[in-house]
This record gives structure tokens, sequence and C-alpha cells, in this order.
């Protein structure tokens, strides 16, 4: 009985395990049955041809000119018969033949179904780095006019060697310029050109330094500057040593509006804009240096003082809303159609004037000659309000009418040139904090002068220290402070000085005058505000 009994277990144990592996085997085969591998092909957004799971309606001409598309039949999408249409799908319902486009499906596919969802995944390229954004070698170049050679290395040719120069090197190098005259060249505009060095310069206390070796020259020529700066691309701390800049129709150097130049340095740069006031032709050169916020700028002669010469109706050197300190030393300045030093920082293009400004041994021979101001254009050392530091000449000269050649620019019995300095606070009516004057030399010819040898007003604080001579000219007048307006009967042309200070060995020949009243020197020993 036992025995039996364990026989009949066995046998159905068996088999349940045979229609267990059959049922395992049919499921199987159903399933591979309706699943077929994903291709490794990208999906085409090319709609399919006809009898291919969609086509064309019979709308339209012959082939498949003007036949709407018609979408494939749907997998998601469970199918139904026929019905008495017969065949195994519907067929798409048909438009009418006079209708121009067809109804598409509810749920047709859309062109996102064929996006590679992957490929956004990945980081986006990034764009090439600039050029000036690359890091730039220590390099030691020599240039002839037409040539270079970076390190030793061969001899290349050029046509603007200067350009090539700066942009392959970076803070601390050294560029030699051979003897010869070299074209005009621009810094740190964003286009390409052959005259534009695309360059981020140097470093503070790593200038990349120009040097002349030998007889150097640019002519500015066509292109209306010798030296062009511009902060498109933030560039700095350059200097610029032994280089003659010649005939420039606009600036022999130009550091343009936009940013700030930090650390342009020029030693022993002459300037020459090549015109003749005495025979009264020549080029029709405009300003010197024309330089706008300027930040640690220095011009100077080192060996010997530099010239500044020969200028038409432009200034030596303008400076348009200074924003850090500015060094002029020995600087000579001759038959100059404006001013020699102009510093103005006007509220309709810039902000106020910041800084020192430190004129040393600065010289002016017979300036404001322009012809189109009847040779009365400017004082030597013209100053405009809203500069929110300290201004100092220190042992500066001014000399006019000494020139027999320069006599006959104007009728007889009419000077020609205006003065030494003069200071005022501008249309913005904003003082000058400090102006100092320091063993100063001014002296006008009898015959030349029209104007006030100095004329002050609008500072906060006024000096004039050491021993300064003031020699008054054709005006008679040798020192006018406060002047008074002429457009306003009475009134000052410009706000009163605040605290002034004359040194009492200051040598005055000429009139010497206050807010229109005559006094003497001693009156000004310690002159405040009333």
């Amino acid at each position: 009985m036992t025995a039996g009994f364990e026989v009949r277990r066995r046998c159905v144990w068996s088999v349940r395990i045979l229609c267990l592996v059959l049922a395992l085997v049919w499921c199987a085969g159903a399933h591979a049955q309706g699943t077929k591998a994903p291709s490794s092909k990208a999906p085409s957004t090319a709609p399919p041809k006809s009898g291919a799971g969609g086509g064309y309606g019979n709308s339209g001409g012959a082939k498949t000119k003007g036949k709407a598309w018609v979408a494939p039949p749907r997998n998601d999408v469970k199918k139904k018969g026929a019905g008495k249409a017969g065949g195994k799908y519907a067929k798409p319902k048909q438009q009418s033949p006079n209708k121009q486009w067809q109804k598409p499906f509810a749920k047709k596919p859309s062109a996102a179904g064929f996006v590679d969802f992957g490929a956004t995944d990945a980081a986006p390229t990034p764009p090439p780095t600039p050029s000036w954004d690359l890091a730039k070698p220590k390099r030691f170049v020599v240039l002839t006019p037409r040539s270079i050679q970076l390190d030793g290395g061969a001899v290349q040719p050029a046509e603007n060697p200067i350009v090539r120069a700066l942009e392959a090197c970076g803070p601390g190098s050294t560029i030699v310029l051979d003897a010869g005259d070299y074209r005009p060249f621009s810094i740190g505009f964003a286009t390409a050109d052959d005259n534009n060095a695309r360059t981020r310069g140097g470093a503070p206390g790593q200038p990349v330094v120009v040097a002349a070796r030998g007889a150097v020259r640019i002519h500015g020529g066509t292109l209306g500057h010798c030296i062009r700066v511009a902060q498109q691309i933030q560039n700095g701390h350059f200097t610029f040593r032994g280089i003659a800049l010649h005939g420039a129709t606009q600036s022999a150097i130009q550091l343009a509006r936009g940013g700030t130049h930090v650390g342009f340095r020029f030693e022993d740069c002459p300037i020459d804009g090549g015109y003749d006031h005495a025979a009264q032709k020549g080029l029709a050169s405009a300003n010197g240096i024309d330089a706008h916020g300027v930040i640690d700028f220095a011009y100077v002669g080192t060996t010997q003082p530099v010239t500044i010469k020969h200028l038409r109706s432009g200034d030596g050197i303008r400076l348009v809303h200074t924003q850090g300190d500015v060094v002029l030393e020995r600087v000579v300045g001759e038959r100059l159609g404006g001013a020699l030093v102009r510093v103005t920082s006007p509220s309709a293009d810039g902000p106020p004037g910041l800084g020192l400004v430190f004129l040393r041994q600065c010289v002016a021979h017979d300036v404001g000659l322009s012809p189109d101001a009847g040779h009365k254009s400017a004082y030597a050392f013209t100053f405009t309000g809203r500069h929110f530091g300290t201004i100092a000449l220190d042992r500066c000269e001014y000399r006019s009418g000494f020139e027999p050649a320069l006599l006959g620019l104007t009728q007889p019995g009419v000077a020609y040139g205006l003065g030494a300095v003069q200071v005022t606070d501008g249309v913005d009516h904003a003082r000058t904090e400090t102006f100092v004057l320091h063993a100063c030399d001014f002296r006008a010819a009898p015959d030349t002068g029209a104007g006030a040898l100095v004329s002050i007003g609008g500072c906060h604080m006024l000096r004039i220290e050491g021993k300064s001579v003031f020699v008054a000219g054709k005006s008679g007048l040798a020192v006018d402070l406060d002047p008074r307006g002429e457009a306003v009967a009475g009134g000052l042309r410009s706000l009163a000085n605040g605290l002034t200070r004359v040194a009492p060995d200051t040598d005055v020949t000429g009139a010497l005058r206050v807010r229109g009243v005559a006094v003497e020197l001693r009156h000004l020993e310690s002159y405040g505000l009333r």
C-alpha cells in the first residue's frame, strides 16, 4: 500500500514539472515573436514609401506631385479589423479631391521624436580661445622696418614688424628697433588689421619695452596717428623709448576714449608736427598726445629734454578724465597751435579727473599760435576744473615773443599769444582740488601776451611757493586771481578760490589783481575764503 502510493506521488510531480517546462518554453517563444531587437541605424525623418506602412493619399495630380502625406499606422494603438471593407486594417479616411490639405492623425509623430537625446547630454564645445587671451612668453625681439627676429631665430619678413612683435610678446619682453622709418600702428582694437596689435601687453612691474637702437622714426602718414591705443581688447603696461613721432595729422599718440589706459610710459620720444608757423605752411598737424582715462601715465625726457614742436593747431599734451597719477617731466614745447599741456574733465563725456598731475621742468616757447584763432588760441598750461586731486607745476618755464621770426604773425601793436597759466572751473563750475606753482619762471616779451600772464580761479586750495618769477607782457597784468568775467558785469569768471597762499619772495613784474581789484603781494601771504 505504501509502495503503490509512493509511485503515484512521484508520477504526479513528474507531470507537474513537465507542464511547467512546456509553459516556460511557450512563453519565451511568444515573447521573441513580438519583440524585435533595436536597430543601430538612426531613424529616418523622411516619410516611408507607399506600401511600407504609410503613403500618399489620392488627392493631387500624377505620381506624387500635390499628394498629401498619410501617416503610418501606430504600433501603440490597438488595431481593428476592416469590417465589411475587407482587408486586415482599415484604410485611412480619404479627403475630398477638392481639399488642398488632409487632416493629420490625432497622434501624428512629431519631429521631436527624431531628436537624438543622447547628444544633448554631451558638454557643448567651447569657442576657441582668442589669440590675445593666450599666455605670451617673455621674449627678446629685434626688428628692422621690414623684418622680425624672435629670440635669436631666423629673420622673417614683415610688413608691420612692430605689430607682429607686440602680438608675440608677453610681460617683461623687450623689442629692439634698428634704425629706420617704421609704419604707424595701433593696439587694442578688436578688428583684425595688419596695422593693429591684438594683445594684452605687459603686467605691473613687467612692461613690454619697445626701444629704439639708432635713429627710429614713425610717420603718421595717411593713418593720421603714429601710435593709437584702444581698450576694445583690454591692454596696458607698455614703455616706448627713443622713438621719434612725425607728421601726425590727428595725434602722434592717442589713447582713445573708452576704458582706462594703465601703465603707458613714453621716454625720449620727440614729436614733430611738420608745420612752420612763421612761414604759415606745412602739414595740418593737430595734437601731440591726446590721452583719455590714463592711470600711471608718463611722458618724460630722461637724458635730455624731449620736444613737442611745430603743431599747426592742436595741443602738445591733452589729458582728458585722468583716473590716476600722471608725470610730465623735462618736456619742451615749441611753436604749438594750442597749449603745451591741457587738463580737462567735462561732465558731458566722462568722470571727474583723479590723481596727481605733476609737471616738472616743462618749458613752453611760443604757444597758442593756431592761425584759426588769430594766433591767440590758448594759454601754455591750461586746466579746466573737475579735478579731484593735485595739479602741480615744479620749476616750469614760459617764454613768448622772443623769436623775431614770429613777431609778424599779427597786426602791428596787437600781441600774439595769451599767457602762461590759466585755471578755471569750466562749464561744470566744479573746482580743482589743489593747484600748486613751485619756483616757476614765466616771462612774456613787451609785444606779446594778450591776457594776464597767470590767471587762476576755481581752486579749493592755491599755493604759489618758492622763488617764482612772473613778468607781464603786452597786457601789463602779471597775476589775476579770481578774475572777473567779461560776460557778466561784476561777476567772477569761476568760483572763488579757497585758501590761497603766495610766497612773499615771489618776483612779480606787472599788476597783481584779486577779483578785479589791484592788491599788493603782502596781502596774499594767507588769503582765504571770504
